[in-house]
Protein backbone atom coordinates (compact mmCIF):
# COMPACT_ATOMS: atom_id res chain seq x y z
CA UNK A 1 0.00 0.00 0.00
CA UNK A 2 1.20 3.51 -0.74
CA UNK A 3 -0.34 5.24 2.24
CA UNK A 4 1.16 8.64 3.14
CA UNK A 5 0.39 11.22 5.84
CA UNK A 6 -2.89 12.99 5.14
CA UNK A 7 -2.77 16.22 3.15
CA UNK A 8 -5.23 18.57 1.49
CA UNK A 9 -5.44 21.74 -0.55
CA UNK A 10 -7.15 24.61 1.21
CA UNK A 11 -10.04 25.49 -1.08
CA UNK A 12 -13.82 24.93 -1.10
CA UNK A 13 -15.03 21.46 -2.00
CA UNK A 14 -11.62 19.86 -1.48
CA UNK A 15 -11.04 16.35 -0.15
CA UNK A 16 -8.11 15.10 1.87
CA UNK A 17 -5.73 12.53 0.44
CA UNK A 18 -3.55 9.83 2.01
CA UNK A 19 -2.44 7.59 -0.86
CA UNK A 20 0.40 8.55 -3.20
CA UNK A 21 -1.19 6.60 -6.08
CA UNK A 22 -4.27 8.86 -6.07
CA UNK A 23 -4.60 10.75 -9.35
CA UNK A 24 -6.38 13.83 -7.98
CA UNK A 25 -4.06 13.97 -4.97
CA UNK A 26 -0.93 13.71 -7.09
CA UNK A 27 -2.12 16.69 -9.16
CA UNK A 28 -1.81 18.99 -6.13
CA UNK A 29 1.58 20.74 -6.35
CA UNK A 30 3.81 20.07 -3.33
CA UNK A 31 3.91 23.77 -2.44
CA UNK A 32 0.09 23.87 -2.28
CA UNK A 33 -0.30 20.83 0.03
CA UNK A 34 -1.35 21.44 3.62
CA UNK A 35 -0.78 18.74 6.25
CA UNK A 36 -3.70 16.89 7.82
CA UNK A 37 -7.32 16.49 6.80
CA UNK A 38 -8.32 20.15 7.08
CA UNK A 39 -11.74 18.92 8.17
CA UNK A 40 -12.45 17.83 4.60
CA UNK A 41 -13.97 14.46 3.65
CA UNK A 42 -11.73 11.60 2.52
CA UNK A 43 -11.05 11.36 -1.21
CA UNK A 44 -13.00 8.46 -2.73
CA UNK A 45 -10.03 7.47 -4.92
CA UNK A 46 -7.77 7.26 -1.84
CA UNK A 47 -10.44 5.23 -0.04
CA UNK A 48 -10.64 2.77 -2.94
CA UNK A 49 -6.86 2.43 -3.26
CA UNK A 50 -6.48 1.93 0.51
CA UNK A 51 -9.26 -0.66 0.59
CA UNK A 52 -7.61 -2.57 -2.28
CA UNK A 53 -4.23 -2.41 -0.54
CA UNK A 54 -2.60 -0.39 -3.27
Amino acid sequence: MAKVPAFHRDRPGEKYHDNDRCGPGSEIPLDKRKPGTGGYPHCSECERLNREGK
